[in-house]
């Protein structure tokens, strides 16, 4: 998912850079055009006019002189330093290319070449041969238009570097403030960018890591608070009861404590499995064995698993036909782990009976597990996921447990890019759902 999002960022900005350079294109280009027509063609005009007269009477000249090309060139290398530019002799057809080129050279009248440079060409009487002067001296104007030109070419360029840059930079700020605050303990500070802003993917990033953090944290403070509660109780009966062993006078009493403080060890040995467990459960780090497995099988051999733990509970399956043979995308140590957890909450906190469902829906598996217990509050359905969380009246530790079972759950579901749910139970309990993909996507 990361990685498409920066594919998604790496294009947005390649083809900005593309429409932004066509667009800078297209906009000099008509503003040459707009400055030629309005500036260039007159500063043309103006130039080659104050030459006109010079072109003219030096064709006279040699229209005077015999028709032989080697006295006009004679005649032009003794009068070339006179002029500030190259004057030649050359076949006028060499450099016409439209009609009313050949037009104005047939009638004797001086014409303007704009070949990059500029010239003037005028046809020697009626012979095939035209005095060819140029290039001329730039006008004035000319270095304005090119002023203009290039200008019009890098405005838009500045213009859009300015904006983008403050774009950049707004974002850039949102986000270094953001990370500037969680870092000084503002944990619930995040960099409000767009999705589609062109950071949005390093905002969201940032967002999530700030999110996962946070969420240790929290779950840091609520498991040290737990375990210091936990902790507490069993260590506190153990001093007790160590305190009754010493003051015990027959072997009757002195049995009785032990038995006590045994129980509570028991009890501590319990917890702390129980702590090592959700600790492995909540790192990010697990390896998933994902694979396709025959679902029936598995359901089976969890129920069976099930029943042996709590005989005098009923245990009931029911799986859609069409998982008689078809397998499920899922690690089954994980999986099965989870399952067996809903198994024992419902044993535990229902009355008696507890039902496992396996059904397909859309591409997505549903597992239920039903109770007939008391059901859970809608209030306290999304909290019974935390660690150490336990509900009163019937669902307290009472009944076994430390409030981390359900917590595996969701987090076994989360694994599987699924998740965990609570529902009203057809039985009048709870109905503890795990929805995630059947197949590999």
């Amino acid at each position: 998912m990361q990685k498409e999002k920066k594919n998604i960022f790496v294009s947005r900005l390649f083809i900005t850079f593309i429409l932004v350079q066509v667009a800078v294109i297209l906009s000099a280009r008509h503003i040459e055009e707009f400055v030629f027509d309005l500036y260039l063609e007159k500063a043309h005009t103006e130039t080659s006019e104050i030459f006109k007269g010079s072109l003219s009477s030096l064709v006279t000249k040699l229209e005077t002189l015999p028709e032989d090309e080697e006295e006009w060139f004679e005649y032009l290398e003794s009068i070339e330093a006179s002029f500030p530019f190259p004057v030649s002799i050359e076949p006028y057809k060499e450099f016409l290319a439209f009609d009313h080129e050949y037009e104005t050279v047939l009638a004797g009248l001086p014409l303007i070449l704009d070949m990059e440079e500029l010239f003037l060409l005028q046809r020697i009487g009626q012979t095939d041969q035209a005095v060819i002067m140029g290039p001329l001296p730039e006008h004035e104007m000319g270095a304005m238009v090119d002023l203009i030109t290039w200008g019009a070419m890098l405005f838009p360029i500045a213009v859009f570097g300015v904006i983008w840059s403050l774009t950049f930079w707004r974002q850039l700020r949102t986000i270094s403030t953001a990370a500037h605050d969680f870092g000084h303990g503002k944990f619930d500070s995040r960099a409000e960018v767009p999705t589609n802003a062109y950071l949005g993917s390093m905002a969201d990033s940032f967002n999530t890591m700030a999110d996962r953090i946070q969420q240790l944290i929290n779950s840091h403070k609520e498991l040290t608070h737990a375990v210091s509660h936990e902790l507490r109780t069993p260590i506190s009966r153990l001093r007790f009861g160590m305190e009754m062993l010493a003051e015990s006078e027959s072997k009757e009493e002195r049995e009785e404590q032990l038995e006590g403080i045994q129980g509570d060890i028991d009890e501590l040995e319990g917890l702390v499995s129980e702590l090592l467990t959700y600790a492995r459960f909540n790192r990010e780090s697990a390896q998933l064995k994902l694979d396709q497995h025959i679902a029936k099988p598995w359901l089976t051999e969890l129920i069976n698993k099930a029943r042996r733990e709590f005989p005098n509970h009923s245990f009931t399956m029911q799986c859609e036909d069409t998982f008689e043979d078809k397998t499920i995308y899922m690690d089954r140590h994980f999986m099965g782990r989870a399952v067996a957890n809903l198994l024992q909450n419902g044993a535990r906190y229902g009355d008696g009976h507890i039902d496992l469902h396996l059904k397909k829906e859309g591409k997505d598996c549903l597992l239920m597990v039903d109770d007939n217990g008391s059901g859970i509050p809608e209030p306290d359905r999304e909290n019974i996921f935390r660690p150490f969380v336990r509900l009163e009246r019937s669902r307290s530790r009472a009944t076994g447990g430390y409030g981390l079972g359900l917590s595996i759950v969701k987090q076994v579901a989360l694994w599987h890019s699924g998740n965990a749910t609570i529902t009203d139970s057809p039985q009048g309990g709870a109905r503890f759902i795990i929805r995630w993909p059947c197949d590999k996507s």
